[in-house]
């Protein structure tokens, strides 16, 4: 993974979602993503954030 500099993000509409860090990847939730965006016509990216939170 690449970390990129922060960058406005365009108009349009996103989706959320949230997986659980227990039995998940961040190289799974990547590739789940590449391949999300790939079967969507309109999508031309995606915003990958890792949060830790505790509790």
């Amino acid at each position: 993974f690449e970390r990129l500099s922060f960058r406005k993000t365009g108009s349009g509409v996103y989706r959320t979602l949230v997986f659980d860090a227990r039995g998940t990847t961040l190289a799974d939730v990547h590739r789940f993503c590449v391949n999300s965006c790939s079967r969507e016509n309109c999508c031309d990216g995606f915003i990958l954030n890792q949060n830790v939170l505790n509790g």
